[in-house]
């Protein structure tokens, strides 16, 4: 399963998943838009806590500007998260297992 699509199943069904991680992705096209809404809603509705929202990308990364515009939907849309960028990284290398080896802290 490709990244785009592990995020819109967590997105549209909060309540199945403890933490979300989304690496080398982010939000594309205008129905991620309105999956973020929702998902905010969701958890606002439903008291639920999804626990750790983490985005890792490399800063090289040719999905750069996808992971950057799903940072700002979760700020705008009020939903805690963790982002961090490997730098010099084209895919989701050391930044992403180190903070999966370290329990997403």
């Amino acid at each position: 399963m490709g990244g785009y699509q592990a995020l819109a199943i967590a997105l549209n069904h909060p309540e199945v998943f403890g933490s979300i991680g989304v690496f080398s992705a982010g939000a594309h096209g205008e129905s991620a838009d309105g999956s973020v809404r929702q998902f905010a809603a969701d958890k606002r509705r439903l008291a639920n806590d999804t626990g750790l929202f983490w985005i890792s990308i490399g800063d090289q990364d040719r999905m750069i500007k996808d992971a950057t515009r799903l940072d700002r939907l979760l700020r705008e849309n009020g939903v805690e998260h963790q982002r961090v960028n490997g730098p010099g990284e084209r895919r989701t290398g050391r930044a992403g297992r180190e903070g999966v080896a370290g329990g997403w802290t």
